[in-house]
């Protein structure tokens, strides 16, 4: 039988490593963005749904694909999430779902975006998020209602601005001690070097937590073979990750290095539909 000993215990873990993981903040999505440092503001692909749903505005191609991360080698902090972007007449959806956890503790999230180009170069993004946190052992279950905004820009021919806030109406999580889900705000910029390299850079600041800096960068050795390195800090983590295309599937993979806590790795995998004729 399972001790209720295990549950505070694991939840000291998740909220102590708040920074690291979750504690009901906007999971990161994707290997790819994993890989950078998880400065995946400024990207333009499926993960759009989760990092900055402005960002769906450009993607050109019906997308889906499946996340899975271990932090540190801990099930108990295992994540896992699924994506989907379709590109409309105008604009794009898309489909989020995440969840983080194990069965003593669980965070649950199903979200619906909608973006729409501004222009040529402008584009702005929503997301309402249906929230759900469920403690074991009798210690209830939280459902709530959230939303995200999202603004992308192209500042210069190859400079790209990024701006994200999460939970910006501060929804409750509980009545005790007026407990809300954090608010996030992210900024960031993507430089592209070349046709072959992505430079990225972004903060990160709750109404909890230290800002947070996070860089990384992408090579294009081959059309199906990119290579991706980047640094998380508060605290730091170096981070790897490769990306192969074979025709119309991407398959992601990401590793990240604490200098206590050990490793943690990821993978993604991705299929994109071909455009309608």
């Amino acid at each position: 039988m399972r001790s209720k000993a295990n549950c505070p215990l694991l939840l000291l873990l998740v909220f102590g490593l708040n920074s690291l993981t979750a504690g009901n903040d906007n999971l990161a999505g994707g290997a790819r963005a994993a890989g950078m440092g998880d400065a995946g503001l400024c990207l333009e692909d499926v993960w759009c749904t989760r990092h900055n749903q402005a960002g769906l505005a450009f993607i050109k191609e019906t997308e889906l694909s499946s996340s899975f991360e271990i932090p540190f080698g801990l099930t108990a902090l295992q994540t896992g999430g699924l994506a989907c972007a379709i590109p409309l007449h105008k604009g794009a959806i898309g489909l989020d779902v995440s969840s983080f956890g194990s069965p003593d503790y669980q965070e649950n999230k199903f979200g619906l975006a909608y973006a729409l180009k501004i222009g040529s170069h402008c584009s702005a993004g929503v997301q309402l998020d249906y929230l759900r946190t469920v403690i074991a052992e009798g210690y209830g279950t939280r459902n709530a209602i959230a939303g995200e905004l999202g603004l992308e820009a192209l500042l210069f021919k190859n400079l790209k601005l990024g701006i994200h806030l999460n939970n910006p109406t501060r929804t409750s999580l509980a009545e005790y001690n007026d407990e809300r889900y954090p608010t996030i705000l992210r900024a960031g910029l993507l430089y592209r070097l070349s046709p072959k390299i992505n430079l990225a850079v972004e903060t990160e600041k709750d109404n909890f937590n230290p800002p947070i800096f996070r860089g990384g960068f992408e090579y294009t050795l081959v059309q199906s073979l990119i290579v991706r390195a980047g640094l998380n800090g508060n605290p730091t983590m170096f981070c790897f990750g490769a990306g192969f295309r074979m025709k119309n599937l991407i398959i992601d993979t990401a590793a990240s290095w604490h200098p206590i806590l050990g490793l943690s790795t990821g993978i993604s995998i991705g299929y994109v539909f071909n455009p309608p004729t």
